[in-house]
């Protein structure tokens, strides 16, 4: 559910506190790297069968994840739309004038990063080669807007 509080902070923080082209080359890598993952998935549907028949409990994390089960079916699922924008958000973060004075904004960045694309593991939302797909994905969008080549405006 992280996710889902991910995208809009790290869009509207961007837009809000950084300069213009930071927000925009967060834009082109997050729009377009959802738009070919839903290219692959009408290209090549995939699905799932990893989660349990039921999740037994009535703690708060049972429910939580009956819940996810429920809104989040296992069809489409690599790349991962979540570890490919995931990916980008804090690729985008890092690439951005505002961790050259805030290095722990970066290192913040990777380390939500890293717990939600783990999470989509552990919930059994996607496999492994979901999330190196989605990941790898997000990695050629890196490298087209930050790479060496490229000048940064600081």
């Amino acid at each position: 559910f992280a996710w889902f509080a991910w995208i809009p902070f790290t869009l509207f923080y961007l837009l809000w506190k950084a300069p213009r082209a930071d927000f925009w080359r967060l834009c082109l890598p997050l729009f377009a790297g959802m738009t070919i993952a839903l290219a692959c998935y009408v290209i090549l549907p995939t699905g799932l069968d990893l989660r349990p028949y039921r999740v037994y409990g009535s703690d708060l994390f049972a429910q939580a994840v009956r819940m996810l089960y429920a809104t989040d079916t296992p069809l489409n699922v690599c790349p991962s739309i979540h570890c490919q924008s995931t990916a980008c958000m804090a690729i985008a973060f890092s690439g951005s004038t505002l961790t050259k004075q805030r290095p722990w904004l970066k290192a913040a960045a990777w380390v939500w990063a890293a717990i939600i694309c783990a999470s989509t593991v552990f919930t059994k939302q996607h496999s492994i080669i979901d999330v190196v797909c989605g990941l790898a994905l997000a990695a050629v969008w890196g490298v087209i807007l930050y790479g060496p080549w490229k000048k940064r405006q600081d």
